[in-house]
């Protein structure tokens, strides 16, 4: 089969299993998490650029919702336009320095920032905020 790129590249096909999967991850150096700006992006997750920064490698992103609380520059790197996609790879793949540099402060705020630990009070609200509204409708559909 005929291809349009002329680079090295490896096929790595879909695992169930989490250890295999991270395992996978962190032999990346760039990780590229695209996403369409549409409705539907608006539902999506920023949980592959947690993936890629709890393994070390370098969230190239991009710039709407899902990664709102992403800095450019600062825990990641983000493109709008497939010309920013191609001119940040470029850099990332030349620059080593550069991209481990990105990498590390990826993972140091996921860390410092997005760990259960520093995140249960948001569940605890959620849960506090569920048992309110059960207790509401359990009190006005009493007879």
């Amino acid at each position: 089969k005929q291809t349009w790129w002329k680079f090295r590249w490896n096929h790595t096909p879909w695992t169930n299993d989490l250890s295999t999967y991270h395992a996978l991850v962190s032999t990346l150096d760039i990780g590229l998490a695209p996403i369409k700006s549409d409705p539907w992006s608006l539902c999506r997750s920023d949980l592959k650029a947690l993936d890629y920064s709890v393994q070390g490698v370098a969230p190239l992103l991009s710039n709407n919702a899902p990664y709102k609380h992403w800095l450019h520059g600062e825990n990641c790197l983000k493109a709008t336009t497939p010309k920013e996609w191609l001119g940040i790879v470029q850099t990332l793949v030349r620059d080593e320095s550069a991209r481990k540099d990105i990498a590390k402060r990826a993972n140091e705020y996921v860390l410092k920032e997005r760990t259960v630990e520093k995140n249960v009070w948001r569940w605890q609200e959620a849960l506090d905020d569920a048992s309110k509204r059960v207790a509401q409708r359990a009190s006005t559909s009493a007879p």
